[in-house]
């Protein structure tokens, strides 16, 4: 990346600058204090208003600079701008759409071109026309004042640079993330027989605001996938362990039924968690309400932010004690179906004669069972540190 850069022309690289510069100006002319200094102006006898040079001297020194430092704004600047902002989904950009969130986007950007380049204009206009040092020494009785210099925007490479490697690291992720997926869809496949990696069928975040990011989704679709897919297989296996089979270590049957109950208990939440971000649900209802908006307001960026921020504290919390759980079943399975067993884990009386004339398939069903287990671990070990949240970030 840094020979790319390295390599870029000196004619693209003086564009660049120029661009950096009109766009540094346009940030400080929109920070100027406007309301502050309009309200020094005051319409006393007649209705022409006026503001005494002592009210005026606040605020005049950096109008004066920024105005005299006026950077032309190339139009790819503002193309660019322009689709940075809508992208970001914040719509109300001073481009009147109606709400028809079919309005034609070649047209909202020639409307938004049109009237950026209509108010340029009137800015240069005021420049050009207003002498900005001559009545700034009127102003404060000096002949010697002069407009100050704005400057900035000379460190734009160096800014430019870190920029682009925080987009390429992130980008990079994204490939090593996308990677390991294709890896545990292949998993999957040779597993469980599943074609490609499972994916959470509602996703009210995906068409919210363009995207908004939900840092728990392949975490969210695996344990949705096998709530859906594998529970009551798995279920059929154990209860009939838990109330057939006789321990003899007691504090294995309590032990496996405590985890079982969890285990099902996971599952439940999930497939709750689910119908709960359908368009009928308690999530999706509300994100489909904002999405209706067509405004991306303070109020409603916290309202998601709330629900994000549970959600995924939720899919993290399952996770965990799903794992928790699959590790104690484990270990009461490998002390049931092994010969070398681990201390305080033993097997049970009536293993080949459980489910009677069916004993064979049951205990097959019992292994498969802990397979099935063990590799549901294991994807689920993979997943967690793709899902988590990078530094600095909340959890």
């Amino acid at each position: 990346m840094d020979g790319v850069l390295k390599d870029i022309q000196p004619g693209a690289k003086s564009k660049l600058y120029g661009t950096v510069r009109g766009l540094n100006w346009l940030d400080k002319f929109t920070q100027l204090p406007y309301l502050h200094f309009i309200a020094q102006f005051t319409a006393i006898i007649s209705e022409a208003y006026t503001c005494p040079y002592t009210n005026a001297q606040v605020d005049y020194p950096i109008f004066a600079s920024v105005l005299a430092d006026a950077k032309s704004i190339p139009q790819e600047a503002l193309d660019a701008l322009y689709l940075y902002v809508s992208r970001r989904g914040k719509t109300d950009i001073g481009v009147n759409n109606n709400n028809n969130a079919e309005y034609d986007s070649d047209a909202a950007m020639k409307e938004f071109m049109a009237k950026a380049i209509s108010h340029i204009s009137m800015i240069q206009m005021f420049i050009s026309t207003v002498p900005l040092e001559a009545l700034g020494k009127v102003l404060f009785c000096d002949y010697d004042w002069q407009v100050g210099s704005s400057g900035g925007g000379e460190d734009w490479f160096v800014k430019f640079k870190e920029e682009w490697k925080v987009i390429f690291d992130e980008r990079w992720e994204m490939w090593l993330r996308d990677k390991k997926k294709a890896q545990l869809a292949t998993t999957l496949k040779e597993k469980f027989g599943v074609e490609k990696y499972p994916e959470i069928p509602y996703r009210p975040w995906a068409k919210l605001w363009g995207g908004v990011p939900f840092r728990c989704e392949m975490t969210g679709a695996f344990l949705t996938w096998f709530a859906a897919n594998k529970y009551d297989e798995v279920m059929n296996v154990l209860n009939v362990l838990i109330l057939e089979g006789i321990f003899i270590n007691n504090e294995n049957r309590a032990e496996l039924s405590e985890a079982v109950n969890d285990f099902s208990n996971i599952n439940q939440e999930v497939l709750v968690f689910i119908e709960s971000l359908s368009d009928r649900g308690q999530i999706g209802g509300t994100f489909l309400k904002l999405a209706e908006e067509h405004i991306r307001s303070l109020k409603g960026q916290s309202v998601v932010d709330n629900i994000i921020l549970n959600a995924e504290m939720n899919v993290r919390t399952w996770e965990k004690i799903m794992c928790d759980s699959l590790r104690t079943i484990e270990m009461v399975l490998h002390g049931i179906l092994d010969e070398q067993k681990d201390k305080g884990y033993d097997t049970i009386q009536n293993l080949r004669t459980i489910r009677g004339h069916e004993n064979h398939t049951y205990r097959e069903k019992l292994a498969q069972t802990r397979e099935l287990l063990q590799e549901t671990r294991k994807i689920l070990a993979e997943i967690e540190p793709l899902d988590l949240p990078k530094a600095g970030q909340k959890k």
